[in-house]
């Protein structure tokens, strides 16, 4: 009997809880504190001597009671000069050993120049001309430089009661969301948002989070290094963390370790928020109550509010409210997504375009749901309600405004139409289902090698396959849709099912079919290819489908077998593989060719310097490698 996905989710997400570095981090303070020792270190600490006092003193510090400045074992006081002490402090040991806290700068360790109150700092802490520390823990090794207010309230939740909006800005109920959640997480309790018996159990974990991720201080966690901010309030900065030149960051937690070090730079606000591993924050970006996972970037002024921006994407200058968006989202340009649901993200947003939910007036109860590998062109509006979550791979082109819809044709383009039709709406697009296929398969070859590159470089645990069996499956649909359309020209809205506002005429209809036809043909025999490149079977001549997967019957193989049928042997499936193969790599060099021309013919017959040589181009190469691989072992298993 399979276990129920649902208790699975929840144990997933319990096991996730339980590894909190936070979570950890302020059980063992509360310990200590139960214990009478340093909440830090766990040692017994104890009052100054008159002689150290003296010494203070003499370094020009001051205390508004020298019998609330504690300190713990191998305490001296060399390293502690010109600073005020007030409530009541806990120093660890200091040896003025250097800190390199910027590339060739070093400090010693110690407290200088700075305002303390009821803090605990660390062995080789270090804090220098800090306008005010308070009601903060500073861990061993972690340094506060040049800074302003760093403080706690004596009741921080370092941002553990976040929730989002589920994709829509006014939706009633909404999604809470942990500091560690995973990205699949998200989006399998979004599935989930209306199974009360489920979220009574999520809620029911969020609040045993909360209560524990509860603290009387602000920490910066063991290696951090805060300097040049403004100011720090009820947050916890992670191990190994970088702050440097932030302008605030409040009721928030900013997760970091050795291997993926985490930073907030530059003018960047973070309030409320949630930041994971490896993520950064800079050129004045503004992050309010939102979720930012592993590796995430956003800077250059962007906004994100509300959000959760998925692992590995990109935000600079775009604004992101009431979002949930996938991997590998890139907004690099002025643009806009409100109320974007974007699971499997691996998209790309252009300058200008507008995703907005309140275009008609009618108050923001609208939202998006959007497709993996989505692509919004230069200056795109996009009309709500829309759903995009079945056209993956597809490409909106530069200055469309598409009409509210559903669109069920991925590979495809949604463009201005070519020319008018009578009794059609100006308004109305064109689209060309599966065009990418035919006219840019060069741009889904390249993209699988490039999220995959920024994938590894990243260090992420992503897979990204423009020819996964999903979107094999709605292409052999649009295909079957294509099939059955009716002769008339222009088709308009309603015409097919699935091609949403948009009409198609007749030309696109049968190239659509072409290149659906191609790509569910390769893609069925590429898989037998790679299957007998790992299974090495030998000679292949009688041998069958069946026989070379060993009866294998998940639903990648099923799906084969109904596309190839009874076409023969693995070696003619092989040879059938080579021919497309060959068709592959006709269309990634016809692609490329086509982009070069264009340029060459643009700049009078001067090509720009930039222009590449196709025989040197790496996607190019890639399939040509492929296709010579698919000769060898179709030769390799001859008679």
């Amino acid at each position: 009997m399979s276990a129920n996905p649902s208790h699975t989710l929840l144990e997933s997400i319990r096991e996730t809880m339980e590894q909190s570095d936070l979570l950890d981090l302020l059980a063992t303070t509360l310990a200590h504190g139960e214990r009478g020792v340093s909440l830090l270190m766990g040692s017994p600490s104890r009052s100054l001597t008159p002689a150290e006092v003296t010494e203070l003193q003499e370094q020009g510090n001051v205390a508004a009671d020298w019998s609330r400045v504690l300190v713990t074992e191998g305490f001296h006081t060399a390293c502690v000069q010109g600073s005020r002490f007030l409530g009541q402090v806990v120093l660890g040991r200091f040896d003025g050993q250097q800190i390199e806290v910027a590339p060739g700068v070093s400090l010693p360790t110690g407290i200088y120049d700075s305002t303390v109150q009821d803090c605990e700092i660390g062995d080789d802490g270090l804090i220098h001309r800090v306008g005010l520390l308070a009601s903060t823990l500073i861990a061993p090794h972690a340094c506060v430089i040049a800074s302003g207010v760093v403080a706690g309230s004596g009741h921080a939740l370092y941002g553990c009661d976040l929730d989002l909006p589920p994709g829509n800005e006014t939706a009633v109920r909404r999604l809470g969301v942990f500091p560690e959640m995973a990205h699949s997480m998200v989006f399998d309790v979004l599935e989930r948002l209306e199974n009360e018996d489920f979220m009574v159990d999520f809620e029911s974990l969020l609040e045993q989070y909360t209560s524990e991720a509860t603290g009387a201080w602000s920490i910066i966690d063991e290696g951090a290094i805060v300097q040049g901010t403004s100011r720090i309030f009820d947050s916890y900065i992670g191990r190994m963390a970088e702050v440097n030149g932030a302008t605030t960051i409040e009721h928030s937690c900013v997760l970091s370790d050795d291997d993926s070090q985490t930073e907030i730079m530059d003018g960047a606000t973070v309030s409320g928020s949630l930041v994971q591993r490896g993520a950064r924050v800079g050129g004045s970006a503004v992050c309010e109550n939102s979720l930012l996972a592993e590796m995430t970037q956003v800077d250059g002024g962007a906004m994100i509010r509300e959000s959760y921006v998925g692992p590995g994407s990109q935000i600079s200058q775009a604004e992101v409210n009431s979002s949930l968006l996938g991997p590998m989202v890139a907004a690099h340009h002025q643009s806009l997504l409100i109320a974007v649901t974007w699971r499997d993200g691996h998209g790309n947003v252009g300058a200008g375009a507008l995703s907005g939910s309140n275009h008609a007036g009618r108050g923001a109860t609208e939202s998006m749901k959007a497709s993996e590998g989505l692509f919004l062109g230069l200056g795109v509006r996009i009309k709500y309600p829309a759903n995009f979550e079945e056209a993956p791979h597809t490409m909106v082109a530069a200055g469309v405004t598409t009409l509210p819809q559903r669109l069920e044709f991925p590979y495809s383009l949604v463009n201005l139409a070519a020319s008018t039709h009578a009794g059609v709406s100006p308004a109305i697009n064109e689209l060309h289902p599966g065009w990418l296929i035919g006219h840019s398969f060069y741009q889904l070859v390249r993209n699988t090698d490039k999220y995959r590159q920024r994938t590894r470089l990243q260090r992420l645990s992503l897979t990204f396959d423009p020819f996964s069996l999903s979107s094999l499956k709605l292409a052999q649909r649009a295909l079957g849709r294509l099939l059955e359309a009716p002769d008339d020209t222009p088709l308009g809205p309603g015409s097919i099912e699935g091609i949403g506002k948009n009409l198609v005429t007749r030309e696109a209809v049968d190239n659509g079919i072409a290149d659906y036809r191609f790509l569910i043909d390769w893609a069925a025999r590429k898989r037998v290819a790679q299957q007998v490149t790992l299974a090495k079977p030998g000679r292949l001549e009688t041998l069958t489908l069946d026989e070379l997967v060993d009866g294998c019957d998940s639903a990648e193989w099923q799906w084969v077998r109904e596309i190839v049928g009874d076409e023969g042997s693995v070696r003619t499936l092989l040879e059938q593989f080579v021919r497309l193969q060959q068709d592959a790599l006709d269309r990634v060099t016809l692609s490329f060719q086509r982009d070069s021309e264009r340029a060459t013919h643009v700049h009078a017959g001067s090509p720009p310097t930039t222009q590449r040589d196709p025989d040197a181009d790496p996607v190019i190469q890639a399939v040509a490698k492929d296709l010579a691989e698919a000769k060898a072992l179709w030769d390799s298993t001859g008679t």
